[in-house]
């Protein structure tokens, strides 16, 4: 299914009403190019914007390697990394990724929510 840029942010749009806990959803295509998404309006980043990109982008091509190793690994169901002033969800989504941040305060238990929003668009 190819990326359908007005939908993709449609799905960003509505992973941001899920709450003011959740900081940054952003839709990559299958090369770990942006289609839509980003900081959440009003909200500060907490690297320097450079650093950001660069991370952001890693982050989508750390998961599309092993979304393409599925052969080995199995089919990519989610990635979460929890750190101490952020915590990171990765799922699949179309030929690409969604990557979101959160706040500290929330994490996996959102997973099932944003899985809800993305199945409102398909």
């Amino acid at each position: 299914m190819s990326m359908d840029i007005r939908r993709a942010r449609k799905i960003v749009e509505s992973i941001f009403s899920l709450g003011s806990e959740i900081r940054y959803a952003e839709i990559f295509n299958n090369r770990a190019v942006s289609i839509a998404g980003g900081m959440k309006p009003g909200v500060k980043s907490i690297d320097p914007a450079r650093t950001a990109a660069k991370v952001d982008v890693e982050t989508a091509r750390y998961a599309l390697l092993l979304i393409r190793r599925r052969k080995y690994y199995g089919a990519m169901q989610y990635m979460y990394v929890r750190l101490e002033k952020v915590n990171v969800l990765v799922l699949p989504f179309d030929n690409g990724v969604l990557v979101i941040t959160l706040n500290p305060s929330k994490g996996l238990e959102l997973l099932e929510d944003i899985r809800q929003k993305i199945s409102q668009y398909y």
